[in-house]
């Protein structure tokens, strides 16, 4: 059956002469309406052409989903909705992990599972090799584990799982991870120093992160360079501390990444990476057009500067690296042998701040002004093996003057032997959190102004809880635990946390040389007393002087 188009004033025209038939022919004309497709809606319009509608019972070929499909004409002449004719492809598998890596460089433990996994299907382990994907395993299970070995040292591999059957092919999104460098040099502090060039405008108040691993190979480090300090001023050199996460060995670093958040441009003439307190890569940019490298979004600059994995171990530094000895070892009673670690007071609030600058980044806390020495100042604790921390900050109140926010902990340093002996280890936290924020003066002056009985005190003593605990409740615990192997053939036997009075920390492992073997220590160790105080010299830094253009204050 086929409908011209009809334009409306014919149609109103053949209807002048009866009421009636006016009155029933437009209910007539919308039912129409409401049966017909789209097409034939605006065929009616004068959109279309003429609408053929299909016998009932008609199959016809289509296409969902980008599988083929049919539909089937229904009682009413319209064609239905478009079902596959084939059963769908099965689901894209997930991704498998990377869950561990041989101290050797040379396996990687791959775990696959999945809750979708078809059991008519053929799912296999694949690792990427040059352009093509090549078999590694055949999962027959989920969840798997698989050691896949014979690969090259610190190698990105990349692996996926794909999935076969009678209706298709997918694949996961690949996983990567870096084989370990075989060498287990181990990192204990990681350090970056930017030298901000001295020519016009190139310095910034931006904000700064610093990464040193990528989110998809085993975990993300990054920092948010925040210090008390103005920084990032025309011609200042200053070193900053990162961050440990996911960074265990000097092999766990796999790029550097440096990003500005913000419109206002700096450059940056050189720097320095730094582990353990030695340069393990370093860039000048003095050369370049400016003598200095711009980071911003204007004039054709990027807001970020990458280094890749190969540009690194490239570096003349990287591959002259040498592990520094940072214990003191008293060999006078060998084969028992004292390692000490000694700690200043200085490295301690040095790393503090970094870490704390970084946990407070978009919280509603900020550095305040500076009361005393330093922005954090770090002090012998109350009880064996802490010292006491207070931080200079200021609250962050939207519409209204920042209050100083102080904030006070121990820090509880505890030096360990490892089950096996084989490892000495520290860990450090974070212990009796408080917060308060000092409204006092402000009160004080409040009341001086307002007339009683106004409670100006109490209203803010509520707002002082609320900021204190908001503050308390967002500030992550500093979790720190570092572990050092020992040489072949020793052993740990106990160790000792020693806290000096100017706040120096010493950590002391007692180890047993390998050509003696005694059962361990029955008795707990003796604490070493305290030696009297003593104040390391000025530092010909303070007062705001610098060493040298290239070396300034830490």
């Amino acid at each position: 059956m086929t409908f011209k188009v009809v334009s409306l004033p014919i149609l109103m025209a053949m209807t002048k002469p009866s009421w009636g038939v006016f009155m029933i022919l437009p209910t007539c004309f919308f039912r129409i309406l409401a049966t017909m497709s789209l097409v034939t809606v605006g065929a009616y319009f004068g959109v279309g052409s003429a609408l053929a509608f299909c016998q009932h019972g008609d199959v016809k070929a289509c296409v969902v989903n980008s599988q083929p499909g049919e539909q089937t004409c229904g009682s009413n002449g319209i064609y239905g909705p478009c079902y596959p004719t084939v059963p769908p492809a099965p689901p894209v598998p997930a991704a498998p992990t990377v869950t561990g890596r041989s101290d050797d460089g040379h396996s990687l433990t791959v775990r696959w599972s999945d809750s979708t996994m078809w059991s008519t299907a053929f799912y296999q382990l694949q690792y990427r090799d040059g352009s093509s994907w090549v078999e590694v395993a055949t999962l027959a299970a989920s969840p798997t584990t698989f050691t896949h070995s014979g690969l090259q040292s610190d190698t990105l591999y990349c692996y996926r799982v794909e999935v076969t059957a009678d209706t298709g092919t997918r694949a996961s999104t690949p996983t990567c991870r870096y084989t370990t460098d075989g060498t287990r040099r181990e990192v204990s502090r990681l350090q970056i120093e930017f030298h901000t060039s001295n020519v016009g405008d190139a310095g910034t108040d931006d904000d700064f992160r610093v990464v040193l691993t990528d989110s998809s190979n085993g975990g993300w480090n990054y920092t948010w360079i925040n210090y008390g300090r103005n920084d990032f001023e025309r011609g200042d050199t200053f070193t900053y501390d990162l961050n440990l996460d996911g960074i265990q060995r000097l092999s766990d670093i796999s790029k550097i990444k440096i990003i500005k958040d913000g419109t206002d441009g700096w450059c940056l003439a050189d720097y320095r990476l730094l582990v353990n307190e030695v340069p393990v890569f370093a860039e000048d940019f003095h050369q370049q057009p400016g003598g200095c490298r711009w980071l911003d979004e204007d004039d054709g600059h990027q807001p970020t500067y990458e280094v890749a994995h190969d540009q690194i171990r490239a570096h003349p530094l990287w591959q002259g690296y040498s592990e520094p000895q940072r214990l003191g070892l008293d060999l006078s009673a060998f084969p028992q042998v004292t390692a000490t670690l000694h700690i200043p007071r200085t490295e301690t609030e040095q790393r503090l701040e970094g870490m704390i600058g970084h946990l407070i980044h978009g919280s509603e806390g900020h550095w305040g002004d500076m009361h005393g020495r330093a922005y954090v100042e770090a002090d012998p604790g109350d009880s064996p093996g802490r010292i006491a921390v207070d931080l200079d900050l200021e609250a962050d109140v939207p519409w209204w003057f920042d209050p100083e926010l102080d904030i006070d902990f121990d820090l509880h340093f505890e030096a360990q032997c490892s089950d096996d002996q084989t490892a000495a280890r520290i860990d450090v936290t974070t212990e009796d959190l408080h917060t308060n924020v000092d409204f006092n003066w402000f009160t004080d002056f409040l009341q001086f102004l307002l007339l009683p009985p106004c409670t100006v005190a109490g209203c803010l003593e509520d707002l002082e809880n609320y900021i204190a605990g908001k503050v308390e409740a967002g500030f992550e615990p500093i979790v720190q635990s570092q572990q050092q192997s020992l040489p072949q053939g020793f052993r740990c036997m106990y160790a000792e946390t020693v806290i000096h009075d100017n706040a120096d920390v010493d950590l002391v492992f007692h180890v047993l040389a390998p050509d003696v073997v005694t059962p361990l220590p029955t008795h707990p160790p003796v604490p070493r007393p305290s030696p009297p105080p003593n104040d390391p010299p000025p530092s010909p830094c303070e007062n705001g002087a610098q060493t040298s253009a290239r070396r300034v204050c830490p």
